[in-house]
């Protein structure tokens, strides 16, 4: 490694980030099985942002790159393709059916100690978030083998919290362990998820309502979720956040509806803006766009073009 590059990234790591990067490399917490406690099922408010289709059969598509299962561990298309196999995002796709969510659980649990992709601290965060809407809207399948496998999970999670990243890392990890505490009446990890999560949010919500790292993709993405956490456990400070959210994400986007591609953003990864309003109203949260100010973005418009 080029010792020049290190230094550079070193210098611009919080003392956080650098403790606990030695800390994971000197202590790496391991799978443990537990039971899980006793679940009180929520009910959603209203149905969640159905997923793009990224499975067909045995094939998944992810980056636009098609491949048919080739094991959890498969990252012949590179890594994040192996992470988007291990989210689980596909198991709420449209036209999923509760038999065929359930028989892919089944077959992640009897790999799972063989999984080292699925056992990174994100791929647990947004499976756990899948898997739990999931169970919410097909009861049944929640039986005490998966329940108990989505705790060890959501357990394991909480020894390998992502302080060694921060950013976005960080708050979905705090939006898992705020919805497992809740599907599982946890009320120790309940309050370690609340004051993660606002924590969070206070730090990652800019004062104009935009995620402070200014892409529109990953601040639709994070929305999302915090959306989710409302649907399953509604809460006023979080509502509060997701309105001012809203209100940023209205004003940035174009009057097509989409987002423009700063930043690290890109087309069909996050819901697309329409989706995340509707979703919104339904869960009584107001969408009323809010004035750009320090995300550092401004918007010029006539009735010829935007800019």
């Amino acid at each position: 490694m080029n010792p020049r590059l290190l230094l550079h990234t070193i210098v611009h790591l919080r003392p956080k980030q650098v403790f606990y990067q030695l800390g994971y490399r000197l202590h790496k917490p391991q799978y443990k099985a537990f039971e899980a406690l006793q679940e009180v099922m929520p009910k959603l408010q209203t149905e969640p942002i159905p997923r793009n289709r990224c499975l067909e059969g045995e094939a998944f598509t992810f980056l636009n790159l098609e491949h048919e299962f080739a094991g959890w561990n498969f990252t012949d298309n590179g890594m994040l393709w192996a992470y988007n196999q291990n989210y689980f995002d596909w198991l709420n796709q449209e036209g999923m059916t509760e038999k065929e969510g359930c028989r892919w659980m089944d077959r992640f649990i009897v790999e799972l100690l063989s999984n080292k992709v699925g056992l990174d601290p994100y791929p647990i965060a947004l499976r756990s978030i899948n898997w739990i809407k999931f169970f919410c809207r097909y009861p049944g399948c929640a039986t005490k083998e998966r329940l108990d496998s989505l705790y060890s999970q959501v357990k394991l999670l909480e020894e390998k919290l992502e302080y060694h990243l921060l950013a976005n890392h960080l708050l979905e990890d705090a939006y898992a362990l705020y919805i497992a505490a809740a599907f599982f009446h946890d009320i120790r990890l309940q309050k370690k998820a609340i004051r993660l999560l606002l924590e969070q949010l206070k730090e990652q919500t800019l004062s104009d309502g935009g995620h402070y790292e200014q892409s529109p993709m990953y601040h639709s993405i994070l929305l999302d979720r915090l959306l989710d956490c409302i649907n399953i456990a509604p809460m006023e400070e979080l509502k509060s956040f997701a309105e001012r959210q809203i209100g940023w994400l209205k004003s940035i986007c174009y009057q097509d509806g989409n987002y423009p591609l700063f930043n690290d953003a890109a087309e069909r990864i996050a819901p697309k803006p329409v989706d995340i309003m509707d979703y919104a109203c339904r869960l009584g949260i107001d969408n009323e766009a809010t004035p750009l100010g320090v995300s550092g973005y401004r918007k010029l418009s006539n009735e010829r073009m935007e800019a």
